[in-house]
């Protein structure tokens, strides 16, 4: 209760700061200010955020896939023209260095590569025998009709008659078997001594590699999450600590840029919040919701749900910044009410000639003019003994 009374309290000071009078140009200056802020703390959460190793950094993508991945030449053909550069994409890990170095031995390992050449030549016949079977079957296909049509061979369109064609269609079938053949003998290359060493060791550690590369994809947001919090809740809180000390000696300006950036620092903790809850949240969850309501012809509800949800973001937002501006109105309004009655501006006690503070709220009754060094009611529009506006 008395948290919460203090928090009250707070609030109530911070709309007094808010109160506060400010130029056009005061406000522009803190309008870039807070766009200043919001740079400044980004590029802090980013710098935090790239101090978390990722796990696609320890495990790389080419370790992690060659786990289930049978080694055959034309997975091994399409690293040779990239200049080893591919093998930063192994990762950190002991397990993945090790598999990237077996790796490289089998790559530059001339029979490989002279069976590779070999592979590509039979590549391009086999795309080319497709093609003249295509044009064949093609003819055929005319012929067969031109026959049914009964019209002579000597008026056909084609140069060979159906025989020919036929006969050459399926020595052409014959020969694509054969050249298939031999580019599935080609492409197994587990014959290879360096591909049975490679093939060995990942399934010695695939267990081991996959397990810890598992428990980092789960530890990966929480550590993330946790050194966010680490930048952002000191600053918070250290902002908010002089906050309250600059409000009390009652300098408004650097007090007012002090709220500026409680506000940022305050929508970033949110924000990573809300973002840590939904990396944690299971996937798997959230996709048989959309499943089930997609099977029941219902999906235009989930299209319904984010309208509703930032309709009543938008309104709870609109609504306090309603309340906000008619507490800072009915706030100036009964200050001005309290300084013709001779009371304190902050708590409405009668104050006398003899009081510098409040006896109720402490806060400091009496101000120097600028002008003339008379005391002046503090937050007046006017010294009481010259009569020059307060500056």
């Amino acid at each position: 209760m008395n948290l919460w009374k203090k928090y009250k309290s707070y609030l109530n000071k911070n709309q007094n700061i808010k109160s506060y009078e400010f130029s056009f140009g005061a406000k522009v200056v803190l309008f870039i200010f807070s766009i200043f802020l919001f740079y400044v703390i980004g590029y802090g959460v980013l710098v935090q955020n790239n101090s978390v190793e990722s796990p696609s950094k320890t495990y790389g993508y080419y370790c992690i896939s060659m786990l289930d991945r049978k080694i055959t030449l034309s997975y091994v053909g399409a690293n040779f023209n990239r200049g080893y550069r591919y093998t930063r994409s192994f990762g950190k890990a002991k397990e993945c260095k090790e598999i990237r170095n077996l790796y490289n031995i089998m790559v530059k390992t001339r029979a490989i590569k002279d069976d590779y050449k070999s592979y590509k030549k039979v590549l391009k016949k086999i795309q080319l025998i497709k093609k003249e079977i295509l044009k064949l079957n093609s003819e055929y296909s005319t012929m067969l009709l031109e026959k049914i049509a009964v019209q002579a061979e000597d008026k056909s369109i084609l140069s060979s008659n159906s025989d020919e064609v036929k006969g050459l269609l399926m020595a052409k079938e014959h020969s694509l078997k054969t050249f298939k053949k031999r580019r599935d003998k080609l492409n197994d290359i587990s014959d290879y001594r360096e591909q049975q060493k490679l093939v060995y060791y990942i399934e010695l550690n695939r267990d081991k590699i996959k397990k810890a590369h598992r428990r980092l994809i789960r530890v990966y947001p929480v550590k993330k999450f946790g050194k966010v919090l680490l930048f952002l809740i000191p600053l918070f809180f250290i902002a908010l600590y002089i906050h309250i000390l600059l409000y009390r000696k009652e300098k408004f300006i650097i007090a007012r840029l002090l709220s500026s950036l409680l506000a940022v620092s305050g929508i970033f903790i949110v924000f990573h919040l809300l973002y840590f809850i939904y990396q944690i949240m299971p996937k798997v969850f959230l996709s048989k919701i959309i499943v089930f309501f997609m099977k029941l012809n219902l999906g235009f509800l989930l299209n319904y749900f984010v309208i509703v949800f930032f309709i009543l973001i938008f309104a709870v937002t609109l609504w306090q910044i309603q309340i906000r501006a008619k507490n800072s109105k009915k706030l100036k309004l009964s200050k001005e009410k309290y300084i013709k009655e001779n009371r304190c501006t902050n708590c409405g006690c009668q104050k006398k000639e003899s009081f510098d503070y409040c006896p109720i709220c402490g806060k400091s009754l009496w101000e120097k003019c600028k002008y003339c060094d008379s005391k002046m009611i503090i937050e007046s529009n006017y010294c009481q003994k010259c009569g020059v506006e307060r500056i």
